[in-house]
């Protein structure tokens, strides 16, 4: 399964029915301007996430993520042949 950075939000702590929810770990942040890409750890996989600067993160802080099931995309593991989104 993937996504792309674009596409993962900071949840707002209220569980919602189309999304997929995690907890990671803020590892670097890394600035361009109005956007900021965000690299975390969940649990032993890095992912990226392009969020606006004013979203205030911290390296070390545990921070609660999601993205749209419409947005996750399937991936076939053998031949990474993509297979459609989980919505």
């Amino acid at each position: 399964m993937g996504f792309r950075p674009e596409d993962v939000q900071l949840a707002d702590g209220r569980s919602r029915a189309d999304c997929a929810e995690c907890d990671a770990t803020v590892e670097v942040i890394q600035y361009l301007g109005d956007e900021q890409l965000v690299y975390l750890k969940l649990r032993d996989e890095e992912i990226v996430a392009k969020l606006p600067v004013e979203e205030h993160l911290e390296p070390g802080a545990r921070r609660k993520l999601a993205v749209a099931y419409r947005k996750l995309h399937l991936f076939d593991a053998e031949s990474g042949v993509a297979l459609g989104t989980v919505a």
